[in-house]
């Protein structure tokens, strides 16, 4: 009985301390000052966009930063939404201590994606595929994607890549370069080897770079890393059909032998085009495929203003300096680059032309049902240039191949120009055939096998 007696008594004196010393823990002096402020920047691993230094002198601009100030009135919420405003942080939370020191833990944003774009878009892509601005310093070696880039693209496709390759140390480290295509068909640039790698559409690709993998471990690690210039994972027609690749290279071989099949060294194997022509002096590229049962499409690569130089004025009959509206465009045959195309056009005389022109259009379409132009001769001059390696990746044809240049006049009824033209045209595709009756010189175009 005496033994629970002071059992009971021992335990109300130690609640009793327990609520005493609580109590006085944290009881907060009411003229309390914060004494000092520990910043912790989170993931500097990958990402060193945010310092210390700079994390203060968002607080002090704002004029809260808290040493100096009475702990009762630093609002840590204010503290954590004005450092959630900054682009680069992510999130931030802020708690104060008992003896006077507020303690700021800001967590970056994390890059997955350098994004270079030929349009000259640049930033960055988080892990939550949302945009970064240029400016951000990242720590991590980051894959650079380059090519025609489209934001709502990288933000989408390209984002889901991106996140495979964080979580994959192999490829993350391996892929140095991701190259965009006009028809967003994919090359990837290696760190290890001398070769790229054509990945075609996004569409499968864990399953591709499995085998990419696999080809790496069984066959280069035999013959070495610099043995083949350019690995196509595109398709995989043995594990498609359920047959060995030596009956698929034969089969190849044979529909290449009936013109049926065309192999273009280093890019791969395509379906050859059967050789139609058409009148090209009344038709534009887009009418001419249609003719031959042929789907067209643009990709517009730039559109822009500008002013017109000696050659334009001449061409065009221009005063000096007069702005001319540019368009850079790749023409398709289905969905084979065909053409890249430059066209010059008076501002002035065909005002909104820029807005109007889109990929859905063809431009003399565009001519005839909005400005009701009346069409009548055109004088153009064929030549062959060698293509470049920019002209050669984007017409997916090698460097060195040839291509036509035409330059294009084209005149109203009364003989006044509407506009001028260059186009570069893969030679392995069309030829030009021109045939003379009665004095009428006229154009006939034909694609090639």
């Amino acid at each position: 009985m005496v033994k629970r007696i002071l059992l009971s008594i021992v335990m109300l004196m130690l609640i009793a301390y327990l609520g005493i010393a609580i109590t006085a823990f944290n009881r907060k002096p009411a003229d309390q000052t914060c004494r000092d402020v520990e910043l912790v920047i989170k993931d500097t691993t990958y990402a060193g966009f945010i310092t210390k230094e700079e994390v203060k002198g968002i607080l002090q601009h704002k004029g809260i930063y808290p040493i100096g100030k009475k702990m009762e009135r630093i609002s840590t919420k204010s503290l954590e939404r004005e450092l959630s405003k900054h682009p680069l942080i992510d999130e931030a939370e802020c708690y104060k201590t008992p003896s006077g020191k507020v303690c700021v833990e800001v967590t970056q944003r994390i890059p997955i994606l350098r994004i270079m774009s030929a349009n000259g878009e640049n930033y960055y892509l988080d892990n939550k595929g949302t945009v970064m601005p240029p400016e951000a310093k990242c720590v991590a070696h980051r894959a650079i994607v380059t090519g025609n880039v489209e934001k709502s693209f990288a933000m989408k496709d390209l984002y889901k890549f991106g996140v495979f390759l964080q979580n994959n140390k192999f490829w993350d480290a391996q892929i140095e370069q991701i190259h965009v295509l006009p028809d967003r068909n994919i090359e990837l640039v290696p760190r290890v080897g001398d070769h790229l790698v054509y990945l075609g559409k996004l569409e499968n690709f864990e399953n591709k770079l499995a085998r990419l993998k696999e080809f790496y471990q069984k066959g280069l690690n035999q013959v070495g890393w610099n043995k083949y210039s350019r690995i196509s994972l595109e398709f995989s027609m043995c594990e498609q059909y359920q047959v060995s690749r030596i009956t698929v290279r034969k089969a190849i071989q044979q529909l290449t032998d009936q013109h049926i099949l065309e192999k273009h060294r280093g890019k791969g194997t395509f379906v050859s085009t059967p050789s139609r022509s058409v009148d090209l002096k009344e038709h534009g590229f887009t009418n001419y495929l249609s003719a031959i049962g042929h789907k067209s499409h643009h990709l517009i690569l730039k559109k822009e203003l500008q002013s017109s130089d000696d050659f334009l004025c001449e061409t065009l009959s221009l005063q000096p300096n007069e702005p001319v509206c540019y368009v850079q465009r790749l023409i398709f045959e289905d969905d084979s680059p065909l053409a890249l195309d430059e066209i010059y056009i008076s501002s002035l005389t065909y005002p909104d032309f820029l807005d109007r022109i889109t990929g859905d259009i063809s431009f003399y379409e565009l001519l005839d049902n909005y400005y009701n132009v009346s069409r009548g001769e055109s004088v153009c001059e064929i030549a062959v240039r060698i293509a470049n390696a920019e002209q050669a990746s984007i017409l997916h044809c090698q460097a060195g191949d040839p291509l036509f240049l035409l330059q294009k006049t084209c005149f109203a009824v009364d003989g006044t120009p509407i506009h001028y033209s260059r186009s570069l045209v893969r030679g392995d595709r069309i030829s030009y055939t021109i045939c003379t009756q009665n004095s009428n010189t006229q154009f006939i175009s034909n694609i090639n096998n």
